[in-house]
């Protein structure tokens, strides 16, 4: 049963998200709800939930401090944040924290609950695969290998070891320090999150293992190193000896021809760290092999990226204008206002061509794309109901976006997920106006005989009469008077047959009660006056 506990600080808005979730009948339990985030984190010291829903503004403890918290001391919480549309940077900043997810005030009951089944759904597997991890590794006795690639990743991360601690570490593990220089290198399964999404997670996992099979027979031939793998891929500190520097270009090498001619339709990057000195000083090594691999967002082809060889591009620009991102938030949030898709695609490609030249850090990126989603879900309705109607209420983008590791492939999902919202949104509006061009013609057919006007049909469609007047001059190809005019001498062609009515009651049944005007207006549409009419229908 999934766990839930509300922090908002008007009551009415607690009990109703309870009410909400108590009711469903889906298995999920509200154990409290309170007002601020210091009584949170009260009420988590004596029971901790599997969820919290947590407003933004609140007296005491605001939700952002609250997720920050919680961050640092249950991050297995989930947290879902609720907001107002003028709280669009209060939610940028908790997804930042560590929020889930987020849902936009009046929560929308369906959202609410799919977004908590998708949760429990994603919580059952997180379990199920750290049960089944921990019996395949007490089934294939891998403990003793588990602890040791522990240490190699806190080792090369830069934890702190005394000489005599690094001493026994290396003893127990059967590890050796070599003398000379280390280089940390990442071998990196390209685009590995979209595979492990196409393929799944085991097979995922298949490939990941051919690699480091394949990458670690290379270095034994030549070198000495410790390995472990994290989710950039596998890390490896390899040692090389002082005054053979250029060996660690070599291994590279043999590396990239052997997965080319054993795994050749798995693609991967090398990235190669710098040289350090001593194995207690790995972290700068390991921390610049991550800087070299971020070069891979920008590339038209991955390869082997050296730090040394591309040192210029290795510090990336994380201050971006701000005007230019505003800049871009407003071009692309017109072109859906004013429905125009190459606007967006435009927006879109312009905006990578600057982040390119700008050298922006990948991470920041993603950022910015996110937050022109939200601000532009926040905005427009249309484009709300478009997404969902699309790929249904359980799509989020911020999950989407984050599993492409190149621009190219970035800015490719970015076009169309936008190009295809946007044709969704043409599509409802087209009906949406063909619904009203139909309620005008009706309204028209009904009162034709009264002071008929555009801002009289503005009232009861609540639309402006501007607006309705051209979209039916686009949508029949008849301005609004020509179209009443129509009705009217139609109504009066059938009303003449009858010799009960005078010429000037017919006029005035049709909503003309000038006599003279109507005489007019009848002949300069039939091309005859009403009389004569008469005389020939008679």
């Amino acid at each position: 049963m999934l766990t839930i506990l509300i922090v908002d600080d008007e009551e009415v808005i607690r009990k109703g998200l309870a009410k909400i979730i108590n009711r469903s009948g889906a298995g999920f339990e509200v154990i409290g709800d309170v007002n601020n985030g210091l009584e949170a984190l009260e009420f988590i010291k004596n029971r901790l939930p599997d969820v919290i829903i947590t407003d933004i503004k609140m007296p005491g403890m605001d939700g952002i401090e609250l997720i920050k918290q919680l961050e640092t001391l249950h991050p297995s919480i989930k947290k879902i944040m609720i907001s107002g549309f003028n709280e669009f940077n209060y939610v940028r900043d908790s997804m930042k924290l560590g929020a889930l997810d987020y849902l936009l005030k009046p929560v929308d009951d369906v959202q609410l609950l799919t977004l908590l089944s998708k949760i429990e759904d994603s919580i059952k597997n997180e379990n199920e695969l750290r049960i089944n991890d921990i019996r395949l590794k007490v089934k294939l006795n891998e403990s003793l290998p588990f602890l040791k690639e522990q240490f190699i990743e806190e080792l090369i991360k830069g934890k702190k070891f005394s000489r005599q601690d690094l001493a026994s570490k290396l003893d127990y593990f059967n590890l050796q320090e070599e003398t000379g220089n280390y280089y940390v290198i990442i071998v990196s399964i390209n685009k590995y999150k979209v595979i492990t999404r196409e393929i799944g997670m085991e097979e995922a996992r298949i490939k990941a293992y051919i690699i480091k099979n394949i990458t670690e027979e290379t270095i034994r031939i030549s070198s000495s190193y410790v390995s472990y793998t994290d989710p950039l891929g596998l890390v490896i500190a390899i040692s090389i000896p002082s005054g053979e520097e250029e060996l660690i270009h070599k291994i590279v090498k043999g590396i990239g021809d052997n997965l080319q001619r054993y795994a050749a339709k798995i693609d991967c990057t090398i990235a190669i760290g710098s040289l350090s000195t001593d194995l207690l000083d790995l972290k700068s090594s390991y921390n610049h092999a991550v800087s070299a691999l971020k070069r891979r967002f920008y590339r038209d082809k991955y390869a082997v990226i050296d730090y040394y060889a591309e040192a210029e591009f290795m510090h990336f620009n994380a201050d971006f204008p701000a005007y230019l991102v505003d800049r871009f938030e407003d071009q692309l949030k017109n072109a859906f206002e004013i429905s125009n898709a190459k606007q967006a695609e435009s927006a879109i490609e312009d905006f990578c061509t600057i982040l390119v030249k700008n050298n922006m850090d990948p991470g920041e990126v993603v950022n910015i794309f996110i937050n022109a989603f939200i601000k532009i879900q926040s905005d427009i309705s249309d484009f709300n109901r478009a997404v969902h109607e699309l790929y249904g209420s359980d799509y989020f983008y911020i999950n989407e976006i984050g599993i492409y590791d190149c621009l190219s492939d970035f800015k490719k999902y970015n076009l169309f997920i936008y190009s295809d919202v946007l044709k969704k949104m043409m599509s409802n509006r087209k009906r949406k106006e063909g619904k009203l061009v139909d309620i005008v013609k009706d309204y028209v057919t009904k009162h034709y005989n009264e002071d008929v006007t555009l801002s009289k049909i503005a009232e009861i469609t609540y639309v402006n009469s501007s607006y309705i007047c051209d979209l039916f001059k686009n949508q029949t190809g008849e301005n609004f008077i020509e179209y009443l005019t129509k009705i009217r001498i139609e109504k009066a062609k059938l009303l003449l047959k009858d010799a009960r009515f005078k010429t000037y009651e017919v006029g005035d049944k049709v909503g003309y009660s000038d006599a003279t005007y109507f005489s007019r207006v009848f002949k300069k549409i039939v091309g005859i006056s009403p009389t004569e009419y008469r005389n020939i229908v008679k």
